[in-house]
Formats: C-alpha cells, sequence, structure tokens
C-alpha cells in the first residue's frame, strides 16, 4: 500500500495481466465491435451499498466482489446480500502466500498488505464467495488484518459460499485500442468494469464530487469498479465509478470520469462475465 491519506491495496499483475489457474480471455482476442450503443447506460441499480474499507488494503477485494455482485443483479440472479469484499481479499493473500512460499518453508505471516486482482480472481474462481451475513460478523470482521484465511479455508461450508462455475474475467491490456469503447460495450451487456486508477494525487484524494474527477497520475495504487457510462452533448463520454472511502468521499462514494481519463490512465480493465 501507499502512505496516502486513505488506504488503497492494488498490487499490479506482473505483465499487463498475468493469469493462469482461472478462465480468461486473452486481451488480444478481446476487441471492440461495430454496434450501436445506447447513449447511456446504468447498472448502478444493482450495486451493493456504497462501502468503505475502514483502513484496510483490501480496495481489490471490495471492488472485484462489488463488480461480481451488480453483474448477477443485472442478469436477474441477485445475491441476498453483498459479497464479502474481506473474504475475497483475504483469500487471495493466502494464495498469494502460499505461491511464493517453497515447498518445505514455514509460511510468511499474513499481513494487511493489498493484493493483485490475479490472486483476487483465482480465489473467487477457486473457492466462491459467501455473502457478509455469513462472513463479515464473524471472526474475518474482528480481525481484518491478521491471518484469517487460514481459518477461513476451514470454514468454508459453514459460510455457505457461493460458486460461480460459468464465470469468466475478461482481461484488456492497458494500451488496448479501443478500450473506452469496449467498456461501453461491456456496461450495454451489463457487465460492470474493475480497474485500477492512481489515488494518490490531491486531485483524487480530495474530490468532494464537484464537477469530474480528475485522474492526474500514473502511480497505479488503487481499484475500483464502474457501473454506467453517459453522453454529454454530440459526443462526449463519462463513466461512473464507485469508490471504496464511504459516502464522504466524491459525490456519495462515486465519480464521473472521462473517457479520455478512462482509455489513458487506468489499468489491469477486468470485466467479469457469466456465461
Amino acid at each position: 500500500m501507499t502512505d496516502s491519506v486513505r488506504s488503497t491495496g492494488f498490487i499490479a499483475d506482473p505483465g499487463p495481466h498475468l493469469y493462469h489457474a482461472f478462465k480468461a480471455t486473452h486481451p488480444a482476442a478481446l476487441k471492440p465491435r461495430t454496434m450501436a450503443l445506447p447513449s447511456s447506460v446504468s447498472l448502478l441499480e444493482f450495486a451493493p451499498p456504497i462501502q468503505d474499507q475502514d483502513g484496510i488494503g483490501e480496495c481489490v477485494g471490495r471492488a472485484m466482489a462489488s463488480a461480481l455482485y451488480t453483474c448477477l443483479g443485472s442478469k436477474g440472479a441477485p445475491p441476498r446480500a453483498p459479497l464479502s469484499a474481506r473474504m475475497a481479499y483475504a483469500l487471495a493473500r493466502e494464495i498469494d502466500r502460499a505461491g511464493i512460499t517453497p515447498v518445505g518453508h514455514d509460511l510468511p505471516p499474513l499481513v494487511d498488505s493489498g493484493c493483485a486482482p490475479n490472486q483476487a480472481a483465482r480465489a473467487i474462481v477457486k473457492y466462491g464467495l459467501a455473502d457478509v451475513y455469513d462472513v463479515d460478523g464473524g471472526s474475518l470482521a474482528a480481525q481484518p488484518d491478521k491471518a484469517c484465511a487460514d481459518l477461513l479455508l476451514g470454514e468454508m461450508e459453514a459460510c455457505h459460499a457461493r460458486r460461480f462455475p460459468m464465470l469468466t474475467w475478461t482481461s484488456v491490456e492497458d494500451d488496448a485500442e479501443g478500450k473506452a469503447e469496449l467498456a461501453m460495450q461491456a456496461l450495454a451487456a451489463g457487465y460492470p468494469l474493475v480497474y485500477a486508477v492512481d489515488a494518490s494525487t490531491p486531485d483524487f484524494q480530495q474530490y468532494d464530487g464537484g464537477g469530474n474527477l480528475l485522474l492526474t497520475g500514473y502511480g497505479y495504487d488503487h481499484m475500483q469498479y464502474a457501473v454506467a457510462y453517459r453522453t454529454v452533448g454530440a459526443s462526449l463520454v463519462e463513466f461512473l465509478e464507485v469508490n471504496s472511502w464511504g459516502e464522504s468521499w466524491g459525490d456519495k462514494g462515486c465519480g464521473w470520469i472521462s473517457a479520455d481519463d478512462f482509455q489513458n490512465r487506468t489499468s489491469n480493465l477486468l470485466i467479469p462475465r457469466l456465461s
């Protein structure tokens, strides 16, 4: 994590995106299609309530769990409650810890150090997610910065984790031509967007919802998700992104960004899809 005023927690995947052990579409296979799009699309009604990381580096878990919840709702299968972002984060850290530890060596302590979307995506596909009623009221909420994943893996059945066998995470290269157009097509089809931004800048940290949110840095350290786009005037497109810093940030936790900023100042774009 960074020393930003607010918590972040995004760690970049190696390479453009390094995916293994879960379904994914290679970026080169994903191209914008020629299709008529509505002037505006919003999935906000399917999104969970605005959340707050509360000083924990779980932005990746929050963005990905919230995007999946939104996706399920847009497809007519909403979970009874928001999916546990903290569970996604804890399992991602466990996968990362096991992956970097040589065979025969003791596992290092689990610390609140953030995670990569690669690990969170693998965790969600492999273990599933429970909702906040089953998880966040127990040991995981009481010890967010401790070694929760070991206990959680043993309690998976008791937590009633829901698996998503038809889930894929489609990755898009940072400099992909037509990335903003592709994002619009995904939203129009009912799929939200997950991506990283630089949240360390004053423009981001102090955003109060007045006007558009300006993305002015390239030090990607924070993950968010987008649920809408709109056309302003004849051709200007803006995306509505949802943060995880509570309703005191931005416009009740959200902010509109330009398509140009989305194209050029976002990283590690992921699109959850249910086939």
